[in-house]
């Protein structure tokens, strides 16, 4: 989540949108390695097809920044994640798979807040709450 908002501070939209899609391609490849998924011809030429779109987008004969690097590494972190939630799905609920996730969440991005934390007023607390109470 850190490199995708990184990511999407110095990366222009297009790209940005385009290095996003690439979430299915990763989770494809590494379920087909990892959990055995089979895949016919329509899905891989489906994955060929668009990972030539997104190079072609992404035209990587001119410089790459790291802003892009860094999505497409977020996309790879993001499919390896969806392939861990597939396998815990098997025996976690999903309340108990997404509170696990905010719980990991909590010390990453403290870490990564931190030197530039500024403290709130009441409204936007107010806001946050009710953030937090209509996304769960």
């Amino acid at each position: 989540m850190l490199c995708f908002f990184y990511g999407i501070s110095t990366t222009p939209l297009a790209q940005l949108t385009t290095l996003g899609f690439t979430v299915p391609i990763f989770t494809t490849i590494i379920a087909v390695f990892f959990i055995k998924e089979k895949i016919r011809l329509r899905r891989t030429s489906a994955l060929i097809i668009g990972f030539i779109g997104t190079i072609i987008v992404t035209r990587p004969d001119i410089l790459i920044e790291l802003g892009a690097i860094l999505i497409v590494f977020s996309s790879f972190l993001w499919s390896v994640c969806l392939i861990f939630i597939k396998k815990l799905t098997e025996t976690y609920s999903a309340i108990t798979i997404s509170l696990y996730f905010g719980i990991g969440m909590i010390p990453a991005t403290f870490v990564m807040a931190f030197p530039v934390f500024e403290m709130i007023d009441l409204r936007q607390f107010i806001i946050l709450i009710f953030i937090a109470i209509t996304g769960t």
